[in-house]
């Protein structure tokens, strides 16, 4: 690409050349030779951009994979059944964190709340990443959730030093589940939905690799 903005570049300067040569009455075959090289020049550079954007995007695809994580509540079908179809081959990974049934003694209501912020690590300024395990208290923060809430509705939101293997999230007290929240293999900011249970008005994170979190939290469950 530099090398045809050079060769656009001498291309004023070449016509240029050729028009003095005209003009003091020099051989027309210096203009014209003058003009060829150029404009040949700028051709062959420009089909060498070409070739180099070709590459790139025949490369970049490969370069770009990432493995993806989103939550979805889905109907069940017959005899508990889903069914997924994948457009193009693909590995698949289904993990289950709840399901919601008929009305029953024990039941739970889901209650919208208007978004709130329940944790953002960047803040203050200079608060370094989220890394390892950390408990958060949703009960205590400003989002005024009540404290019969049973499981919250939350927007996970990472903003990674650099790639971020997984991050997770589960009930504070419980073990650390093998499953993930989200994923960003790509170092980019990435968010996700997640529904996450509470027997004491907090929730864990876990984060294999540094990175900030923005908790957001938009509904809960509740008898």
């Amino acid at each position: 690409m530099w090398s045809q903005l050079w060769a656009m570049w001498l291309l004023p300067i070449a016509l240029a050349l050729s028009w003095r040569a005209v003009a003091r009455n020099k051989s027309y075959a210096l203009a014209a030779l003058a003009t060829a090289i150029t404009i040949a020049l700028h051709l062959i550079m420009g089909y060498l951009a070409l070739i180099a954007i070709g590459v790139w995007v025949l490369i970049k695809p490969a370069e770009i994979r990432k493995r993806l994580i989103r939550a979805v509540i889905v109907g069940a079908g017959t005899n508990g059944s889903v069914d997924v179809f994948a457009l193009s081959a693909t590995d698949l990974v289904i993990d289950i964190t709840g399901y919601f049934a008929p009305p029953g003694a024990g039941g739970l209501s889901l209650y919208n709340v208007a978004p709130c912020r329940v944790l953002d690590t960047r803040l203050p300024a200079g608060s370094p990443p989220l890394s390892g395990t950390r408990d958060v208290n949703v009960t205590a923060s400003p989002c005024g959730v009540p404290a019969s809430a049973q499981a919250y509705v939350f927007s996970a939101t990472v903003v990674p030093a650099g790639p971020l293997g997984f991050l997770t999230l589960w009930p504070q007290g419980q073990p650390r589940p093998p499953t993930a929240t989200l994923n960003a293999g790509d170092g980019a900011v990435t968010s996700n939905m997640a529904i996450i249970p509470t027997a004491n008005g907090s929730v864990s994170t876990y984060a294999i690799s540094p990175t900030h979190l923005v908790l957001d939290i938009f509904g809960y469950f509740a008898p």
